[in-house]
């Protein structure tokens, strides 16, 4: 069985950062031969996280919010499976 590797970022107060040789990378592989891998965070991510306002959210509408969410929804519709942005999420 061959393994398709996915690797996927972690995104920390905005700034996204992907699987590299500089960090430490974290693999879940899955029976069916897939492997996923994400960045573990840091020390220094996690300070990092912790000094932010945990409120900042706070001043977002939560209509915002569930509009935000209600357009992902949609553009992951099988009417959508041959955008490229769709197939690149899911190859």
């Amino acid at each position: 069985m061959e393994t398709k590797k996915i690797k996927l970022p972690i995104i920390i107060n905005g700034s996204v950062h992907y699987p590299s040789t500089e960090r430490e990378n974290i693999h879940i592989n899955y029976e069916s031969g897939v492997e996923i891998v994400f960045p573990k965070p840091s020390e220094q991510d996690i300070k990092s996280m912790l000094s932010k306002d945990k409120y900042m959210l706070h001043d977002i509408h939560y209509q915002d919010i569930i509009c935000f969410l209600r357009k992902v929804g949609q553009f992951w519709d099988i009417s959508n499976c041959n955008h490229d942005l769709y197939q690149k999420a899911v190859t």
